[in-house]
């Protein structure tokens, strides 16, 4: 009996000792959770991290504060990421930048404080769940790290709640998207390399954006080709692409004073579609080549201002067919255009764009368009191998047109006579019954 208590005591001890071998790293793993909590240490930790990062990326990384509450509320204040002057970076970028008398040389990102809260449970089953996150004062310049584009942005908020992103099928859906008071600019060649780059695991595939809003925010779209360097202008102040040796062919730039819409971006597929998009004291700006606009109205050149306009619906898909449906747009060009009502459908694909059905009415003039183009109607007309006629166009118009608006699309040179036009035009509106097709 007696040994037999001995060998219970003895198995005791060695039980206790296996369990404090078994709970030491489990305790030791919960003190580090735990110490993630505290501020010292989750400053000791983005150090850390900083230090490693800049070793690796060859920039200046830094975090002046960050906060880490139970379990995932995350709060970063002051990051730089600042590339060193002793870079590659050409000469003319330091020269240029997109937030005047602000950028510092170099500079990547800056961003004021970033807020995000992500739900803990979700994670183990494969789901990002944000409760919010909220981003302000945040500079970005992407510099010459992107081949061939260029990307700056100047936010001022940009928030979003109840994010929920399925790792597993790689949809995410946002409910809500808010952005205020920003700039965003995009530059990139008109050719991009090729993507070498192997498939991942598609972790995105789909995200869905229900509810967006924007509230004074510009966005501009530059498109170079290579060619001699030539200063431009860019509508909404920020610097043009650090692309060697380029002119600028295309210039798109959009400020939305208010908007609204919702969008599903197909990443998988290439697809992309936005219903409805409705916008109001807004501005458009259209520059096509280098030279200057022409007197009167000049498609190549497009300033529209006091734009109202309501999208339909709006889709890109990758076999490149574009789909636009204007439910009403009003605007004022430069040329002195105005257009009180433009409503109709604008597609196109791959060899034809079609406007359908379209109404155009300004002050004096009501015209209702139906036109078909081939992409190649400037060239010589030809045949194809199906036998049909292509490099043309066709279009059929019906109503009436003032002599004004006449005025604006046949407007020449201040010292070149159109007095012959000008006298022969009636002062009261046309009648426009016109049906054409041919070659440009």
């Amino acid at each position: 009996m007696q040994q037999f208590r001995q060998m219970s005591k003895t198995t005791k001890r060695i039980l206790k000792m296996i369990g404090w071998v078994v709970a030491t790293p489990l305790i030791l793993v919960l003190l580090l959770f735990v110490a993630l909590y505290i501020p010292p240490v989750q400053k000791w930790a983005v150090d850390m991290t900083a230090d490693y990062l800049s070793k690796e990326t060859g920039m200046e990384v830094s975090v002046e504060r960050v906060l880490l509450k139970f379990p995932l509320d995350l709060s970063m204040g002051n990051v730089k990421i600042i590339r060193p002057s002793k870079s590659s970076l050409k000469e003319d970028l330091l020269n240029h930048s997109p937030f005047k008398g602000e950028q510092e040389e170099g500079l990547v990102l800056d961003a004021e404080e970033l807020l995000v809260d992500v739900q803990f449970w979700p994670l183990l089953n494969g789901e990002v769940k944000v409760n919010h996150a909220i981003l302000t004062n945040t500079r970005l310049n992407t510099l010459d790290l992107i081949e061939s584009m260029s990307i700056k942005a100047k936010v001022e908020r940009l928030m979003t709640k109840d994010v929920n992103w399925n790792l597993n099928s790689g949809h995410m859906s946002v409910p809500t998207l808010t952005l205020d008071h920003s700039d965003i600019s995009i530059s990139m060649a008109d050719s991009v390399p090729e993507d070498t780059t192997e498939e991942g695991s598609n972790l995105l595939k789909m995200i869905d954006l229900k509810q967006i809003a924007f509230n004074d925010v510009g966005f501009a779209l530059n498109i170079m080709a290579n060619g001699k360097r030539q200063k431009a202008k860019d509508p909404l102040a920020l610097s043009p692409c650090p692309l060697a040796d380029e002119i600028k062919i295309m210039a798109i730039s959009t400020y939305l004073g208010n908007a609204t819409t919702s969008a599903r971006l197909d990443l998988e597929n290439g697809n992309y579609y936005v219903a409805p998009l409705r916008a109001s004291d807004s501005a458009i700006n259209y520059d096509m080549g280098e030279a200057s606009a022409a007197l009167g109205f000049d498609p190549s050149h497009l300033n529209l201002k006091d734009v109202d306009l309501d999208i339909d619906s709006l889709s890109y898909l990758s076999t490149s067919n574009l789909y636009v449906g204007i439910r009403q747009l009003t605007a004022k060009d430069r040329s002195g255009l105005q257009i009180d009502t433009l409503r109709g459908v604008l597609r196109m694909d791959n060899t034809t764009l079609y406007v359908d059905n379209t109404h155009v009415k300004t002050p004096s003039s009501d015209l209702m368009v139906d036109m078909r183009m081939d992409l190649n109607a400037f060239e010589a007309p030809s045949i194809s191998p199906k036998g049909e006629e292509i490099g043309t166009m066709r279009i059929d118009a019906e109503g009436v047109v003032s002599k004004s608006d006449i005025m604006l699309f046949a407007a020449t040179p201040s010292n070149s006579p159109r007095g012959g036009l000008d006298s022969m035009l009636p002062d009261r509106p046309i009648t426009v019954a016109l049906s054409a097709e041919g070659n440009i």
